[in-house]
């Protein structure tokens, strides 16, 4: 939102009555607080004077999240794994070590009870969802939290039947803050872990009804999801790209690799095709009249997701050379579009995801020195992200050297403290 709702207070959205573990502490209280004040101002990539006319608009993340955390101990922990992270990430001090070090065991274990027990209720299994996406950044603990929540969603997904006193829209904050998690995981440099199975990646997709329901009524006129920042019909054909790269990594250095799968181009061309359907509807929506609402920086995000996509699909799936015409010029548009995004916007909370994948692809000085600059300081939600820009210097000075390489050879070039995993 460009500014704070002049509604909030912050008081607002605060547990009560407290649970025991928060009125024991006034450090938690304090992360609690200061977690609020983060996902009023910095979670949703909006400008507040784009949405906030819309009747009944609610801020997604401050209506749902307080609820959920308030009856479930796994996403009241990572939330103040988070709160703690981001004081330290913005403040540059290590305060709060600590509290975040108990805060997640306590969520891990919680996790470990409520999965042993077969907790199956809708709220729980969307706080677990919710709170495994959220320590896969922030979890001073390593565990594969994104496999956990991939575990979660399937069963989330056979159980839920909306009810006449529950808004179809409540489980979209936890899905999404899970998918794109997933997707900014695979589509990022990173070693892949064990892979998930092609049913479960088939399971966690958007519906047609998640897809056109875009949250709330209020955005039926807009291409995209007023959560995402960009069209929905984008996080399918996302969710099947990253399965392909993640293939490709885990095929470089596997013994047993005897040549491509028979079905990676079926799959390949299903992506295609997919990807082409999304754009045409999109496109559709541009050309009628009264055509979209999205305001311009939203406009200029979503051309740039779009132009990321291919770049993904066609240089890496593909094997298309960065040095070919087709992929200069879908770098381009990324540049283009997101140097239409104000800086001072909250959409441009969102470029990182197009910006990087763009120029691990850029050839040309000035595309490369646009990205640079915009990618040097993210704004909005802080993340232990790595030196994206070293990274990008260290990957253009491998593929100057040896144009010919073609992902995943030139990912296996890098160092590994230039392998960035964290593309949110």
């Amino acid at each position: 939102m460009g500014r704070l709702n002049p509604s909030f207070t912050p008081n607002s959205y605060n547990l009560v009555p407290w649970p025991d573990d928060m009125l024991a502490s006034s450090e938690r209280r304090f992360l609690w607080r200061y977690f609020i004040s983060i996902i009023e101002s910095e979670y949703l990539c909006a400008d507040w004077e784009d949405v906030g006319h819309f009747y009944n608009f609610q801020h997604p993340y401050t209506t749902t999240l307080p609820g959920m955390a308030l009856s479930n101990a796994a996403l009241r922990g990572a939330i103040l794994c988070f709160s703690a992270s981001q004081y330290e990430l913005k403040h540059k001090q290590k305060a709060f070590d600590r509290t975040k070090a108990l805060a997640c065991s306590q969520a891990v274990q919680s996790m470990r009870s409520q999965i042993a027990t077969g907790a199956d209720d809708e709220q729980g299994l969307l706080s677990m969802i919710f709170a495994a996406s959220i320590l896969h950044y922030f979890g001073p603990e390593r565990h594969n939290y994104l496999r956990i929540a991939s575990n979660l969603v399937p069963r989330f997904l056979s159980r839920w039947r909306p009810h006449p006193n529950t808004p179809t829209t409540y489980p979209e904050v936890s899905l999404t803050e899970f998918r794109w998690g997933l997707i900014t995981s695979l589509c990022s440099l990173q070693q892949p872990g064990p892979p998930l199975d092609d049913l479960t990646y088939r399971m966690i997709e958007m519906s047609e009804r998640e897809i056109n329901q875009k949250f709330s009524q209020a955005f039926e006129s807009w291409i995209s999801h007023p959560i995402y920042m960009f069209s929905p019909r984008l996080i399918n054909p996302l969710l099947r790209i990253g399965r392909l790269l993640e293939k490709q990594l885990l095929q470089l250095h596997s013994p047993h690799f005897q040549g491509q799968d028979p079905s990676w181009e079926t799959e390949a061309g299903e992506v295609e095709e997919m990807l082409l359907h999304a754009r045409e509807c999109d496109v559709n929506v541009l050309q009628s009249p009264p055509g979209c609402g999205d305001p311009a920086n939203v406009l200029a995000l979503n051309e740039a997701m779009y132009a990321a996509c291919a770049i993904l699909l066609y240089a890496r799936v593909h094997g298309v050379p960065f040095t070919a015409p087709f992929v200069r010029r879908q770098t381009q548009l990324v540049v283009d579009e997101i140097s239409k995004i104000d800086v001072k916007s909250r959409v441009s909370y969102a470029i990182v995801f197009p910006l990087f994948v763009a120029g691990c692809e850029a050839v040309e000085s000035q595309a490369r020195m646009a990205i640079r600059e915009r990618l040097r300081d993210p704004q909005g939600v802080s993340y232990d992200r790595g030196d994206m820009v070293g990274a990008l210097d260290h990957i253009w000075e491998i593929r100057d050297l040896r144009p010919g390489l073609l992902w995943p050879q030139w990912v296996d070039e890098l160092e590994p403290r230039f392998r960035v995993s964290c593309l949110m």
